[in-house]
């Protein structure tokens, strides 16, 4: 945010949108509000008897209330707040003397020339009182009602620009409509959202509520209450498409003839915001009422038809309130590994491996033109030339010479790799007979198994038939 951001436009001086008075800038304003010395400190009791003083005068021939008359009034705040009826008065003076201190009641009397001290609401209490009545909820009724009333507005300020006319007829057909008519209308319907979103925000909570209280009976009133808030949300949100557009347009159009006032350009630019915050707000709450829809809906089909007793929610309950008298926890089994023989696939050296773009971007590539071999391919590869060497090897003594090193998982492994090898070399495994189970480990045992092999003229390997022997690894019950 620059500097500039804090001070007021140039052709609206006090920031809103009339050309009379000093310059104000933020901190200005900042500093103005702070050394009124003004400090709030309002109880929901206090704000429903400065409701009641307002609703009062609204329609009252005289704004002066003598002590009386406040009492009156705050009769029914205390019938409301359900307080002993013996202490009324002495509550209602202490309410009165509240509000004075914080200069929401001011004397209408003339500092005292009454015999009793009148009172009435100040500017503050005022505004307060007008929040409270206009803080109401938007229908689609209200505004379109509100919508319709602009565009009418706003073609008669294009109506009188068309005409023309001197500063006075600017002043009084064009900006003054913008400036009070056009404004509040449009201060209205972003209250009134607001509103909305209060009461939308008290429906769910009020239907969390019954789903805690009735289970799958509220199924039915919870269902309908989210119907009626979809549906108007989904007319505000069409209604709001519909006019924005409309409105934007006539709003650009009387921004042509800034250079004719100082204001229009401020206020046009003003309006414009505000009614693209008012419909950037509508299609906002109406993604998330239906994320909340389907949430509620989600619920009831997940939760509340599946257990539509809500014994399982009891019974959690239960175990979670007597857990200090009958303490319970979770079992879970850990079982031992089983190992399981299997074939190794390994890739063909001369198959071409396709790397991604990103990781010849991000890494450097080795081309490697032989497999790297671990411990058990080297101890393979050493009993593979003990058979060619010797013409015969016994599997289970070779396996824990050669492979001393290695741990029992590793001998697993080694026995499922190099028992198709040495009977690619030796005997074939149909001239196999059932052999004797050795122990190797406490955990793993193996089959006694001696590969002869025999060299024929040409130089490969005979079989030979008569050596028994077997092709299996077995680790013994585990």
């Amino acid at each position: 945010m620059k500097k500039s951001d804090f001070d007021p436009p140039p052709n609206d001086p006090d920031g809103t949108g009339s050309t009379d008075g000093a310059a104000r800038s933020v901190p200005q304003a900042i500093a103005d509000a702070y050394n009124t010395k003004t400090n709030l400190s309002l109880s929901r009791e206090d704000i429903a008897f400065v409701g009641g003083i307002f609703a009062y005068l609204r329609y009252a021939e005289d704004s002066n209330l003598d002590e009386g008359l406040l009492r009156t009034i705050y009769g029914p705040v205390s019938e409301l707040t359900n307080e002993v009826p013996d202490t009324v008065q002495q509550r209602c003076t202490s309410a009165i003397s509240r509000l004075k201190a914080q200069k929401i009641l001011v004397r209408s009397d003339f500092g005292g020339v009454f015999e009793d001290g009148h009172l009435t609401l100040s500017s503050l209490g005022n505004a307060i009182g007008n929040y409270i009545d206009q803080e109401s909820s938007l229908t689609t009724q209200s505004l379109v009602f509100y919508l319709t009333r602009i565009r009418s507005e706003l073609a008669k300020v294009i109506e009188s620009i068309n005409t023309g006319g001197d500063a006075t007829v600017w002043e009084s057909e064009v900006v003054a409509p913008m400036r009070y008519l056009v404004s509040d209308m449009v201060d209205a319907i972003d209250r009134r959202s607001r509103g909305l979103d209060a009461i939308n925000q008290h429906l769910r909570k009020h239907i969390t509520e019954l789903f805690r209280q009735q289970w799958a009976a509220a199924i039915d009133i919870c269902l309908e209450l989210l119907g009626k808030v979809d549906t108007t949300i989904d007319e505000l949100t069409a209604v709001l498409s519909e006019h924005v557009e409309s409105l934007t347009r006539q709003l650009s159009e009387i921004a042509e003839y800034s250079d004719h006032h100082p204001a229009i350009q401020t206020l046009t630019d003003g309006l414009r915001t505000q009614l693209t915050r008012i419909h950037n707000w509508s299609l906002r709450r109406h993604d998330e009422w239906a994320g909340y829809y389907h949430l509620v809906q989600e619920h009831i089909r997940m939760f509340i038809r599946i257990d539509p007793d809500n014994r399982m929610r009891e019974r959690i309950r239960h175990h979670i309130q007597h857990f200090s008298e009958r303490p319970y926890a979770l079992i879970t089994i850990n079982p031992v590994p089983f190992l399981h023989m299997r074939d190794v696939e390994r890739p063909d050296k001369i198959q071409q491996v396709v790397v991604p773009d990103i990781l010849l971007a991000n890494r450097e590539i080795k081309e490697i033109t032989e497999l790297e071999l671990d411990a058990i391919d080297l101890v393979a590869k050493k009993l593979i030339a003990r058979l060619e060497l010797d013409g015969m090897i016994d599997l289970v003594a070779a396996i824990i010479t050669d492979g001393c090193h290695l741990n029992e998982a590793e001998w697993y492994t080694l026995i499922s790799r190099v028992t198709p090898l040495l009977l690619a070399r030796g005997i074939p495994p149909d001239a196999l007979r059932f052999r004797d189970w050795l122990e190797m480990s406490p955990r793993l045992s193996a089959q006694a198994l001696t590969v002869s092999a025999e060299t024929s003229q040409t130089g490969r390997s005979t079989p030979s038939a008569e050596a028994p022997h077997t092709n299996e690894g077995h680790q013994d019950g585990h």
